[in-house]
């Protein structure tokens, strides 16, 4: 009896679409669906079309580029690590030699 197994492949590649990785296909959307409201709402005031039509285009231009240069320069998780290292504060301050003690203590009575 000759057995065969389906392998998958890329099961843990991260997500892709036409180059752009992870969140920023999220981005992207909600950047889409942002400039879409802004159209609609724009139409509804009463600008022409084509002036809304074209300033439409151009803002969602400029964040189709924003989106690419971040995925581009941060990839993946870059970008997340980045914002993570800002919370990591400079230097811890203990302004009480009696905390450092307790330490040491606590660490020889456990060993």
């Amino acid at each position: 009896m000759d057995k065969s197994f389906q392998i998958n492949k890329g099961v843990n590649k991260p997500m892709e679409f036409k180059g752009f990785q992870a969140q920023y296909i999220v981005y992207l959307g909600i950047g889409m669906l942002l400039d879409l409201a802004l159209f609609t709402c724009l139409y509804f005031v009463g600008i022409p079309i084509l002036i809304n039509a074209g300033s439409c285009l151009m803002i969602f231009f400029g964040l189709y580029q924003k989106v690419f240069n971040l995925n581009k320069t941060y990839g993946q998780h870059g970008m997340m690590k980045k914002l993570a290292s800002k919370q990591i504060p400079r230097a811890i301050k203990i302004r009480d030699r009696n905390y450092i003690k307790s330490l040491k203590s606590k660490s020889i009575s456990n060993d």
